[in-house]
């Protein structure tokens, strides 16, 4: 992935919407942003039209909300005496969301942390009006964008690791499954050339087509379940 957004890096450098000021930008943005989603999509399931909703949500007011609270933080001496304030909080609505008991106390720390965002909100939107020609800058302008560019220039590379992790977990599991090794060859090909490269379909096939094929002793059986499964997929698609 470091070689990957390395290229769109290099890329948006030469149409020269990428500057060596954006490398603290970028290294935050790979490091937060770009590995959540990497380990997102390992996971089995996964998020139903994870990625549509992934590049809807780079548009959203919460964006633009995080981005304005950046652009103008704090003085390093206050953020270094807020952050024990954040962990405490951050360990609290943990402990309160884990159990039913604790709904009021889970009601009343959400309403401490939106006062907050909306202090720091406040308190941006405040230095915008004090100095409007700081914050109307091509730099400010670039620290913005180039993260939604590199975002959306990742979902690509993403949804590879996605299909990849996920015929990896199914291929393991088929050759726990079926111990004839010209068996498993075919039913190997024969879900790559049914699943393809359709993320939802392969990890359909993970759920399922590794248990059916159990007690498969043919490839004719191997050929049954792959139709099933796939036909049960369709439907759920339609």
């Amino acid at each position: 992935m470091a070689a990957y957004v390395g290229l769109l890096v290099y890329l948006l450098w030469l149409a020269r919407v990428w500057s060596a000021d954006l490398r603290g930008t970028t290294i935050f943005w790979f490091f937060g942003p770009a590995t959540v989603l990497l380990f997102k999509v390992s996971e089995p399931k996964g998020e139903p039209r994870f990625f549509r909703h992934t590049v809807l949500s780079l548009f959203s007011l919460t964006v633009v909300f995080e981005f304005l609270i950046n652009v103008y933080p704090l003085s390093l001496v206050a953020e270094l005496a807020l952050v024990p304030v954040f962990v405490l909080l951050g360990g609290l609505v943990a402990v309160a969301a884990s159990r039913t008991e604790y709904r009021q106390v889970k009601t009343i720390l959400a309403f401490v942390t939106t006062s907050i965002g909306l202090a720091f909100f406040t308190y941006a939107l405040y230095r915008i009006a004090k100095d409007p020609r700081h914050f109307a800058t091509l730099g400010t302008a670039r620290e913005f964008v180039v993260p939604l560019i590199l975002t959306v220039g990742l979902v690509p590379f993403i949804y590879g690791a996605a299909v990849l992790f996920a015929y990896g977990t199914m291929l393991a599991m088929l050759r726990w499954k079926l111990d004839d090794d010209d068996l498993y060859r075919y039913a190997r090909r024969r879900a790559l050339l049914t699943a393809r490269l359709r993320l939802r379909t392969v990890r359909r096939f993970g759920a399922a087509y590794p248990a059916a094929l159990v007690d498969s002793s043919s490839r004719r059986e191997v050929d049954q379940a792959a139709i099933a499964i796939r036909g049960r997929a369709r439907g759920r698609t339609a």
